[in-house]
């Protein structure tokens, strides 16, 4: 018998051991992707505030539009406001159905005396669609150009009669996006 208890004795141990390390590399994996998604969502919110202080800053400066250079495809195109409304309610409805949401409506906010923000347009959008299409259209947003920030969204159950999805539940949308006018040209500010 003491001829088959050591190497049973060493069998153990290694088994032991195992059990004790192999655990390690999968509680390692976690760790490192906990901390990478950490990374990741730091990197996007620096991105996203950085463009927005770029925003900031180009309005404050009041460059001449016409000096903007390759800037000037952040900011609404430079035309009369009902037109600049109409291509921004466009875009916007364009980018959604893209998703794969359905625009309900879109019409312009007028801005609220006191409102404290760069000159814009802001569009207040009514869709209904899957949570992946919203998602979808929230990052096309993110990434639109001219640039676009979504001031406001209220999702809500869409269960509503003939709006059925056999894949995914639909939800109804409701978002407030604004997007920034270029600051006025140099011709506008001659006397």
């Amino acid at each position: 018998m003491a001829v088959f208890s050591a190497p049973l004795d060493k069998a153990r141990k290694v088994l032991v051991l195992l059990a004790l390390v192999l655990p390690l590399p999968v509680a390692l994996s976690f760790a490192v992707n906990s901390v990478q998604e950490d990374i990741d969502g730091f990197a996007d919110l620096v991105a996203r505030t950085s463009k927005l202080q770029s925003v900031v800053a180009y309005g404050s400066l009041a460059e001449p539009a016409n000096t903007l250079g390759n800037h000037a495809n952040l900011f609404i195109a430079p035309q009369t406001r009902s037109l600049q409304v109409a291509d921004l309610q466009s875009k916007l409805r364009d980018l959604a159905t893209k998703s794969g949401l359905q625009v309900q409506s879109a019409a312009e906010i007028p801005k609220q005396p006191g409102e404290d923000e760069l000159e814009g347009i802001k569009i207040h959008m009514e869709m209904v669609g899957p949570s992946t299409a919203l998602m979808t259209f929230i990052s096309a947003a993110e990434y639109a150009e001219p640039w676009l920030f979504l001031k406001a969204l209220q999702v809500q159950s869409g269960d509503q009669p003939g709006m059925q999805s056999a894949t995914e539940p639909l939800l109804t949308a409701s978002a407030d996006i604004w997007s920034a006018l270029p600051p006025a040209s140099s011709e506008e500010l001659l006397p």
